[in-house]
This record gives structure tokens, C-alpha cells and sequence, in this order.
């Protein structure tokens, strides 16, 4: 049946939660070459079966991305690694198909961190500086190059508030609703936009915020569920997605201020969040505390200028 199937329809789109049901009772080698996208994202067990079945793999991801997500906890990983005699690289947390695929590649190059890239893509197309900037600084050893030599607009909005559910700042909600609302009033359609966050609290607040405000539009209710649910959302589902226009809304305050440090530890989070955006990218937080931390304080580096709305003052950078 596959093989028909497969004359008929030669590339065959799947997730690897579906390859055991789609072909169980497929043998080894069948399918003759699987291609594996936002493999930086995938844990190398959830790629076995497919692995398995195929004669030849190419792996496309970016392991300076978003990791995968391990749910299982690290003590019972241990113990897994210990009974089968299995090597750390390839169960490890933060271990992936794509950093097992660049272990296997003779051919790559050491990043400053001491990690071997497979085949090092430098020439990016998606983003205008000064997010490709950014992302160059923080996560690429500012080896890419830029194919498209324009400069986008970017400002970070200094707005300050106490978390009122875990990380949201009421305020910096606002605010983005405000802001999306005068770009759908001026176009009249839904804008090529993501609002994006680091943590859940946030885009559960931002969601309700923005939908409260964008109800005053003479819009079908339906489009504004539809468009909040797909354009607003943590940097974990946007991984592989773009938009014109990205807010960031870190949201935190001080005593949230862990939470903050988490989502800058590693540069993946706000690699992700700075590459969505094409054209125009907007972060919004507390700036004072967030310009001092690692990776954010490339972003107060190169956005275009920093605007304090609550006291109309604004901070050009030249």
C-alpha cells in the first residue's frame, strides 16, 4: 500500500508521533530518503523509528535554538543510561537529533563554546538588521552574513509593573494591546504580527488583554479568536514561523527577577524570539534591569531607540 501510495504522492509530510502508527509493519530501509526539519527541537528517540526505516537522512536545525523538551525527570534518564549502557550525548537532556547529526558530519567548525556545527549555514535571508544583528552577537559568533543588506525598525518599550499572576505585567499588556490595535484600525485586516513571550503566565495575559481590546473593533469575533490564538503565543511554538513585526513582551518584575535570568541563561530563547521578526521588532519590558543581563543587553545595544512611554521621554541610540 505505501509503496503505491508513494508512486503516487513522492513526499509524504508526517510529525514523528505519527511515523509508528503511519507505518507499522514497515521494515527497515523502506522509506529511501527522510528529511528532518527543526531537527534541534527533536530528542534523538523520537527520530529512531523513522531513522530505522530509511536509507538515507538529511537533518536541517539549528541547535542554538530551542531545545528539546524532556519531560521525563534526569535521575530516571540515569538510570535508563546505566542499565543499557547507552553514552551520555545521546539521551542527555538538551541532547537532539541535530547535535547527534553534527557529531556524525566530518565536515563543520567549533563554536566559541567548544560545540562542533555540521555544515555551518552563514548566509541568512529572513531578517533585517538590527535583528540579525542581534542574533549574530549573541548566538553565531557574528560569523553569518546578511543577504539583504536594508535596516528594519526596531525600539524597545520601557514599561515598568508589578506581576500581578507569576511573570504578567499588566502594564506591558496594555500597552501591546494598545499598539495592536492601532495597527489593525489603520489596515482594516488582521496585521502580520506575533506577540511573543518566554513563559505561559504572560501569553495567558496578553491573550485576554489583547482580545478585550480588539473587541472594540468592528470585527467578527471569530477572526479575533482565530488571530490571537495563532499570533500570540511562548517562543516554543514559533520556532519555523516569521511575521513582518514581533513584540517581545518579557514581562517580571523584582520579584520575578529569576524567571527573568532563566529565559536569558542560554541565547536559544531570544534567538528565537529576535528571528521571527522580518522587518520591525519590538521588546517590551523593564529596561533598567533587563539591559544589565547576558543576551538582552545585545538587544539594548542595537535596537533603534528606547521610548518610556509613561513619561513621553525617549533614548535615541546613533
Amino acid at each position: 500500500m505505501w509503496g503505491v501510495i508513494h508512486l503516487i504522492t513522492p513526499v509524504i509530510s508526517t510529525t514523528f508521533a505519527s511515523v509508528r502508527t503511519m507505518y507499522k509493519g514497515v521494515g527497515r530501509d523502506f522509506i529511501r530518503y527522510l528529511f528532518i526539519d527543526e531537527a534541534g527541537q527533536a530528542t534523538p528517540q523520537q527520530a529512531a523509528g523513522a531513522l530505522w526505516r530509511s536509507q538515507k537522512v538529511v537533518v536541517v536545525g539549528d541547535p542554538i535554538q530551542i531545545e528539546p523538551v524532556v519531560t521525563i525527570d534526569r535521575t530516571i534518564l540515569g538510570d535508563i543510561k546505566k542499565f543499557y549502557g547507552i553514552e551520555d550525548r545521546f539521551i542527555e537532556i538538551g541532547s537532539s537529533v541535530q547535535s547527534l547529526a553534527d557529531a556524525a558530519n566530518p565536515f563543520g567548525m567549533y563554536n566559541n563554546k567548544g560545540q562542533w556545527i555540521g555544515i555551518p549555514l552563514w548566509v541568512h535571508r529572513r531578517c533585517l538588521n538590527p535583528m540579525f544583528t542581534i542574533a549574530n552577537q549573541i548566538a553565531y559568533d557574528n560569523k553569518m552574513v546578511l543577504a539583504i543588506k536594508k535596516q528594519g525598525k526596531s525600539e524597545w518599550f520601557d514599561c515598568k509593573g508589578v506581576a500581578v499572576n507569576k511573570q504578567f505585567v499588566k502594564e506591558q499588556a496594555d500597552l501591546v494591546a494598545e499598539e495592536i490595535y492601532q495597527k489593525w484600525e489603520n489596515t482594516l485586516n488582521a496585521p502580520d504580527l506575533y506577540v511573543i513571550t518566554p513563559f505561559t503566565a504572560v501569553k495567558d495575559g496578553l491573550r485576554k488583554t489583547i482580545k478585550k481590546r480588539l473587541a472594540e473593533l468592528n470585527v467578527p469575533k471569530k477572526i479575533v479568536n482565530d488571530w490571537t490564538r495563532s499570533s500570540i503565543g511562548t517562543t516554543h511554538t514559533f520556532q519555523g514561523k516569521e511575521a513582518d513585526t514581533v513584540y517581545f513582551v518579557v514581562g517580571t518584575d523584582q520579584n520575578s527577577d529569576g524567571a527573568a535570568n532563566w529565559s536569558c541563561s542560554k541565547p536559544n530563547l531570544i534567538n528565537v524570539a529576535v528571528t521571527r521578526a522580518k522587518k520591525e521588532f519590538y521588546i517590551v519590558g523593564d529596561y533598567d534591569r533587563l539591559s544589565k543581563k547576558q543576551n538582552y543587553k545585545s538587544i539594548a545595544e542595537n535596537v533603534d531607540q528606547v521610548i518610556r512611554p509613561n513619561t513621553n521621554r525617549s533614548t535615541f541610540h546613533v
